[in-house]
């Protein structure tokens, strides 16, 4: 039985076979691309929301959320994290507070967070640094 890593160190030589027999012209698999950063041009209010128990990014069109220490964004079905509101993004899971989240969700999620902050001048929020 082969294991992974039996292929992994049979695809080089593979490629190189590949590569003679079709004349140097061999298609690479393209690499998913990142998602395109945040349109981050000012910090965002970032309003705690009790139900699901995160962290949104008030007035933001994209769905970014804040938990435990990490922003984490949706694009395109995928979700990213970071260190930063602004990225760099990398390929994540989502934390088990937002595994449910659907991209249709996020309007409410704004008019919530939207209700909490404005309806209450102390409640749970905060901006990060720029």
């Amino acid at each position: 039985m082969r294991t992974r890593r039996d292929v992994m160190r049979a695809t080089p030589g593979l490629l190189a076979l590949l590569s003679a027999a079709l004349g140097g012209c061999v298609a690479y698999p393209v690499q998913p691309a990142y998602p395109p950063p945040v349109p981050a041009t000012y910090a965002p209010n970032m309003v705690w929301l009790p139900s699901p128990g995160v962290y949104v990014a008030l007035d933001y069109t994209y769905p970014l959320f804040f938990y435990s220490g990490t922003y984490y964004y949706s694009y395109s079905g995928r979700w990213y994290s970071g260190s930063r509101y602004d990225g760099p993004w990398r390929p994540a899971v989502p934390p088990p507070p937002l595994r449910g989240f659907q991209p249709n969700q996020w309007h409410g999620y704004q008019t919530r967070a939207g209700g909490y902050y404005r309806g209450n001048p102390g409640w749970q929020h905060f901006r990060p640094r720029r």
